[in-house]
């Protein structure tokens, strides 16, 4: 490397030149530089290319650059990395529930089916007692799962059209002409009472015939009772029937909310749980939800007409006689 400290600036352009040259051969002739697995070494005129795979020397001029870069071979090009393409699963959607307490266009449009069947039902998005109960009338009437929750059997039963064992119909108010009916024949009643020791601590009497579903109300005392009122009821289906027995007249109300949420009112107590009361009337006791008499199908109380539940509940004073047969 003496040459770089004997250096000195050229005289001439010519001279610098080729002081440049031997600076460039004298750096060629100390390196061997290894490029692309090839080595190249000097020589005296030109630059020789050793190739690993061969012998033979490949002679540039100096003046070139050496070009021996090989095309990859297949086994050597880089993999392309294989994805995985996965087509998206559909999730199912969820079985359609609609029950008591939800609200919203559903519900909207489940009323509005309901009214189509003569429920005439309040449009308002409000699944209360009142759809509940015409969601089970309905159910009953179409013979599906009569649970008060629309599901996709009820819709596909909503999209039909009515029919006469699928309508509902409105109740009708009981006739007074039954009672009368029941009255011309009260002799006969009376006959069967008074032939029995029916004694009450007070001047009435009630007497239920489950298998006629009436109430018979009878004034007097004993052997002498006289039928001044008799009613169409409802008693307890075979699932939840009616007591049977001996009873007195206990507790009285103004109503009471069924577990279903329907209003029940003017009941009067037989014992324990077991009530004279209206017909079923909606949560806020505004419509009739069912009012159907002369069947057993309640939960194991008598139902009446209103007016006849609120004749008992004035008029039939505690520790009165109560006999259900």
């Amino acid at each position: 490397m003496a040459v770089y400290n004997n250096y000195r600036p050229p005289t001439n352009k010519l001279e610098e030149i080729m002081k440049r040259k031997i600076l460039l051969f004298i750096l060629a002739f100390s390196l061997s530089i290894n490029i692309a697995g090839c080595t190249y070494e000097k020589s005296s005129s030109s630059i020789k290319v050793l190739s690993p795979q061969s012998n033979s020397t490949v002679d540039e001029t100096k003046n070139n650059v050496p070009s021996v870069i090989e095309p990859l071979k297949p086994e050597d090009k880089p993999k392309e990395e294989s994805v995985a393409v996965t087509t998206p699963i559909e999730q199912p959607k969820p079985p359609l529930i609609i029950k008591n307490g939800d609200s919203g266009d559903q519900v909207k449009s489940i009323q509005q089916k309901l009214n189509k069947f003569g429920y005439n039902l309040l449009v308002d998005g409000s699944f209360g007692t009142s759809t509940y109960f015409a969601v089970v009338d309905f159910q009953k009437k179409n013979k599906i799962s009569a649970n008060g929750i629309v599901d996709s059997s009820t819709v596909k039963c909503l999209d039909k059209a009515p029919t006469a064992e699928t309508t509902y119909k409105p109740p009708v108010k009981p006739s007074t002409q039954d009672t009368k009916t029941a009255l011309n024949n009260g002799s006969a009643l009376e006959q069967y009472v008074n032939s029995k020791s029916f004694i009450s601590k007070t001047n009435y009497f009630i007497w239920t015939d489950l298998s006629k579903q009436r109430v018979n109300i009878f004034s007097g005392s004993n052997g002498k009772w006289e039928l001044i009122k008799s009613f169409t009821c409802s008693s307890g289906k075979a699932s939840t029937p009616t007591i049977k027995g001996s009873y007195t007249v206990g507790a009285k109300g103004n109503y009471f909310i069924a577990d279903s949420g329907a209003r029940c009112k003017y009941y009067t107590q037989i014992s324990g749980n077991y009530l004279f009361h209206s017909i079923l009337y909606d949560n806020k006791g505004e419509k009739i939800v069912d009012g159907r008499l002369g069947i057993p199908l309640s939960h194991g109380c008598i139902r009446l007409a209103i007016e006849n539940a609120k004749y008992i509940y004035d008029n039939i004073p505690s520790g009165s006689l109560i006999y259900i047969n």
